[in-house]
């Protein structure tokens, strides 16, 4: 298979800056960024079809769009010559290691220079199309699986809220107190109180915070442990990150866990078994109104965290314990459903990561 350079296939040229004033949130076209749409307005720089590039913050995210739109500095344009199919190169693009080609660290960004010097793989166009073709297929197949889960967790929510209503009118006229009415203290330890010994160490991205679980672990001992591991926490504990609010790190602790310690980052919620169920809990914790609030009264621009006294004072509605119990086994049904999608998921997206592997190595040449 012929290999070229990426400037040899593709023409890369810079959006252009709009200003504040001259955005409208009702119009016409979307104001495309590193990452997507940050924006509407009723000027458009770029018409059809068109491949984007995340050149600053979020660099080296690909995005395809269609319509007039207007793409700012922040992004690249993609625009491929005659030699490359623009599906195959959209493709190309989503398989790049981007994180080899970013410089900076305060504000990472990528070069058309590295860009450019990208060496892309370039059999024929026809053979280019049945490729893009082919991936096309697979990455349908791994979007329907990803909106699956979504409706999953939509219904789940409706559900919720069908059961026990809303805050704000609460039409069954439940008791209303804080979240530290339902819940136990935990305890605080220093991190100098096990030098020696081995630690399953949670922080915030050990969380999942698409899926609402703890997923990556570490085991630490001694000068490894950071001082944030402070917490014991325990099976059932409700994890909720007091950092970026708006991004919800949620997660229940699992079973399993050894001497397993959490880090300050997390306001950790245990319930009194007498007052609440953690089903029912959590699931006020992932809802959105729960992060409209965090979000509203958060400090900090950059940095932007609430306290764990922000998060206990939040008035919740209380439900007798047999209406929460009977939400937790629903919950439980459905979860059992959500993890054998998730476990499809997975399978999907390793199918596609494998396809594109082969795809850009020459094993999937038609």
């Amino acid at each position: 298979m012929n290999v070229a350079r990426l400037e040899e296939l593709v023409s890369l040229s810079s959006g252009e800056f709009l200003p504040k004033q001259r955005f409208n949130k009702d119009g016409l076209y979307p104001v495309l960024g590193s990452n997507g749409e940050i924006g509407r307005t009723n000027e458009f720089n770029h018409e059809g079809p068109v491949i984007t590039i995340g050149r600053v913050g979020a660099c080296g995210a690909i995005n395809y769009y269609t319509g007039k739109s207007w793409i700012t500095d922040n992004a690249l344009i993609a625009t491929p010559n005659p030699q490359i199919a623009q599906e195959y190169l959209l493709f190309y693009l989503r398989s790049v290691n981007f994180d080899l080609l970013r410089s900076g660290t305060s504000q990472p960004l990528i070069t058309q220079t590295r860009l450019k010097a990208l060496k892309v793989p370039v059999p024929p166009i026809l053979a280019q199309k049945e490729i893009a073709a082919i991936l096309e297929k697979a990455d349908h197949a791994r979007r329907k699986r990803r909106e699956t889960l979504r409706l999953t967790d939509q219904f789940l929510q409706a559900a919720f809220l069908q059961m026990f209503g809303e805050l704000v009118t609460n039409r069954k006229g439940w008791r209303v107190d804080t979240i530290r009415s339902v819940v136990e203290k935990v305890q605080n330890i220093s991190s100098s109180s096990f030098p020696t010994k081995e630690i399953t160490y949670v922080d915030i991205s050990s969380i999942d915070n698409v899926h609402k679980r703890v997923k990556r672990l570490s085991r630490l001992s001694g000068n490894e442990i950071p001082s944030r591991a402070r917490q014991i926490i325990q099976e059932g504990d409700i994890l909720v990150s007091t950092v970026r609010p708006n991004l919800n790190a949620v997660a229940i602790v699992p079973a399993g866990l050894n001497n397993p310690i959490g880090s300050t980052g997390f306001c950790v919620l245990r319930v009194n078994k007498k007052a609440a169920v953690k089903e029912y809990l959590s699931e006020i914790c992932k809802s959105n109104l729960f992060v409209q609030k965090l979000s509203k009264i958060a400090k900090g621009a950059s940095y932007p965290a609430v306290s764990d006294n922000d998060i206990l004072d939040l008035k919740i509605l209380v439900p007798p314990l047999s209406e929460q119990r009977k939400f937790a086994s629903m919950m439980e049904k459905i979860e059992t459903l959500r993890e054998t999608q998730r476990q499809s998921e997975q399978e999907l997206e390793t199918l596609f990561q494998s396809m594109m592997q082969k795809a850009f190595s020459g094993e999937l040449v038609m």
